[in-house]
């Protein structure tokens, strides 16, 4: 009787280790993606902010939209490993609303802060922040 009871308390014990074993693995492997895709939504805020300052540049306006953009965007020189311009439309937000003048006066009217004209859509778990794409969007507007 009592090997029996032995065995039944070994059996649940190994299944509560297995199962928390599980649950480690499938946290781990949930935080090693969110770092990757947070990294990359890092790197994509930063490409939107280069291609912004491109648009303006070579059109003198503020985009409309997406598509103002994507003739800017050179997959085999991305920051973000080559991925299709559809992975920044999905991983940044970027206030088309604004013209150009607006971004302008948005970015002088809050100096010495700068507002969030751009910023990263919200991933798994959030690993930080990055302002850089958003620093070098002000910081070209302040100059304009």
């Amino acid at each position: 009787m009592t090997s029996d009871r032995q065995r039944s308390k070994a059996a649940l014990w190994l299944k509560g280790v297995l199962i928390c074993l599980g649950v480690f693995v499938l946290l781990g492997w949930a935080l090693v993606h969110s770092f990757e895709t947070t990294v990359d939504r890092h790197y994509a805020e930063w490409e939107v902010a280069e291609l912004v300052v491109e648009h303006v540049r070579a059109e003198g306006e503020w985009p409309k939209d997406w598509s103002d953009l994507q003739p800017y965007y050179d997959p085999e020189h991305s920051r973000v490993s080559g991925s299709p311009f559809s992975y920044l439309e999905k991983g940044v937000n970027l206030d088309f609303s604004l013209s150009l003048e607006e971004a302008v006066d948005e970015v002088k009217r809050a100096a010495p802060a700068q507002p969030s004209i751009l910023k990263q859509k919200l991933t798994l778990i959030p690993l930080g922040t990055s302002d850089r794409g958003n620093d070098l969007l002000c910081s070209f507007l302040a100059r304009q």
